[in-house]
């Protein structure tokens, strides 16, 4: 199978205490869709039971957080067990996108059947809420989501536009509030490629396919 996403993270709790451990993500494989790795060098494939295609994983509070493009959504505390989360409210023809950590709260980005995406929150990984309104004028096919905490950031492929990146402020809480969107910034009006977007060190890096900001 092919691996899409991995995460790290520390503490992770196991039978013999906490580790830190790394799990990647990919195609479906018979169930088989998840490695586990305490070392970076060794690593075990985990059967969820569901034969679907993975897409990204994220860690942050303690849980790995996993997804699929087709709306669904699994939660582990020890990367071993994986549970359906149920994100309510979605839109017709959901897609998932990309799901991240910021710091303060996940954040899954959600296409809805008009390529209109929309950011949900989180702050424990289990109860999430739609936060601030839909990108109506960004016409997704491809997009991730990044946050610093005080800052959301949307990177995507563009079936009008290109590669674009949309921003707005954001309130972190148990349902953190984020606020108006700004205009698209249009990074490259001729590629489509844009697949992450990043930030690090007071840095937003993003990037993709034959495309880089």
């Amino acid at each position: 199978g092919q691996l899409s996403s991995i995460a790290h993270g520390n503490g992770v709790a196991t039978g013999g205490g906490t580790t830190p451990m790394w799990i990647a993500v990919g195609s479906a494989n018979g169930g088989n869709n998840i490695v586990r790795s305490t070392d970076g060098v060794t690593w075990t494939r985990v059967n969820t039971g569901r034969t679907i295609d993975l897409w990204k994983v994220t860690h942050g509070r303690n849980v790995f957080l996993a997804i699929a493009r087709s709306g669904t959504l699994l939660s582990s505390s020890n990367g071993t067990t994986w549970n359906a989360v149920t994100v309510p409210n979605l839109p017709a023809g959901a897609t998932f996108l990309s799901i991240t950590f910021d710091g303060s709260e996940f954040l899954l980005l959600v296409n809805d059947g008009a390529r209109n995406p929309q950011v949900y929150v989180s702050g424990d990984g289990s109860a999430w809420a739609a936060a601030g309104s839909k990108l109506t004028s960004a016409s997704l096919f491809d997009g991730t989501v990044a946050g610093n905490g005080s800052l959301v950031a949307v990177a995507g492929a563009s079936s009008v536009s290109g590669n674009v990146v949309f921003t707005a402020p954001i309130t972190p809480g148990l349902f953190a509030t984020v606020g108006a969107w700004s205009n698209a910034q249009v990074v490259d009006a001729n590629s489509f490629g844009f697949v992450f977007i990043t930030h690090v060190n007071s840095l937003w890096v993003a990037g993709g396919y034959s495309a880089a900001l």
